[in-house]
């Protein structure tokens, strides 16, 4: 990775996919999956594993596909749209396929911009138009169930979901012990 310049293109990313509620990541892994695969299936292991294997340079296989699906989710213009919009989009091909979703045959570079954040270059990556039906999206929800990934991110949203409550009362009590108990008005 290399820190971008003024010449290079970005994806101009509206929502992440994984600023999404889950339900909207699910789905959008599914129909990724109907498109561009099928995933091959792999273990997701724990974070704390992905993450140490990334220490050393080497993408885990359950991030990969991630990483894939976040490419498929930026180039079909799904970042760019409202929850309320990528929820009837996913209803709409759910239902009744879409022969207009671009598949991406080359992964893109990636970096890391002044801000440190990470993001993705489009400018070289070449595409397909991909027809999907509503059969294949089934097969692949089948998939997933059977390789047990939406069971895990269910797991893995279930186990995350109280830490903005930890971490709001836990700033609350230091600041009450130290005597600066401003948050009381506000809520977070």
């Amino acid at each position: 990775m290399k820190l971008i310049g003024d010449d290079e293109i970005i994806s101009s990313m509206g929502k992440e996919l994984l600023h999404r509620k889950l339900s909207q990541r699910i789905i959008t892994g599914i129909i990724a999956d109907a498109s561009i695969g099928p995933f091959y299936k792999v273990s997701p292991d724990s974070t704390l594993k992905r993450l140490l294997v990334a220490m050393d340079e080497v993408t885990h296989p359950y991030s990969a596909i991630w990483n894939w699906i976040e490419v498929f989710y930026d180039l079909n213009g799904w970042s760019k749209l409202s929850d309320e919009s990528l929820l009837a989009t996913h209803k709409q091909i759910k239902k009744k396929g879409s022969c207009e979703l671009i598949k991406p045959l080359s992964f893109p570079k990636s970096t890391i911009t002044a801000w440190g954040t990470f993001k993705y270059i489009y400018q070289d990556v070449k595409t397909a138009k991909i027809s999907v039906d509503s059969e294949r999206i089934l097969a692949a929800a089948t998939r997933w169930d059977d390789y047990g990934w939406t069971n895990y991110e269910q797991l893995k949203s279930e186990k995350i979901s109280w830490m903005p409550k930890t971490l709001k009362w836990s700033a609350r009590g230091a600041l009450f012990l130290s005597g600066l108990d401003f948050l009381a008005e506000l809520e977070l």
